[in-house]
């Protein structure tokens, strides 16, 4: 288990240096916080297929600090190959948000 989640850590931490976040850092086991540091703004929790919680949980347990909480699964069979298509679980308020900011949407608050 601490192997697949280390290598899931570390593969979501290099996907994220590559493609914006240039300082993103796996933390490794038994540090407090993010799973994910170098993301100012971005709360990331990394799962893998091991973590037996329900995505609400996932959240919250993202949305314990600062920033927006963003949640990088790995589901089964996925790997190295094909990071870039790992889900990613955001809050519905927060996906609209992000969403509205790039001018999906008619821009009018409901």
């Amino acid at each position: 288990m601490t192997k697949r989640w280390s290598e899931t850590q570390h593969l979501a931490a290099a996907y994220l240096r590559g493609h914006g976040w240039p300082y993103a850092e796996a933390v490794g086991n038994g540090r407090q916080g993010a799973d994910v540091t170098g993301t100012p703004g971005v709360s990331v929790e990394v799962k893998s297929l091991t973590d037996d919680r329900r995505p609400a949980a996932m959240l919250k347990q993202a949305a314990k600090r600062a920033g927006l909480p963003l949640v990088v699964y790995r589901p089964p069979g996925y790997g190295p190959a094909n990071v870039a298509e790992w889900p990613c679980i955001l809050r519905l308020e927060d996906a609209v948000s992000l969403l509205a900011a790039a001018g999906y949407g008619d821009g009018e608050p409901r």
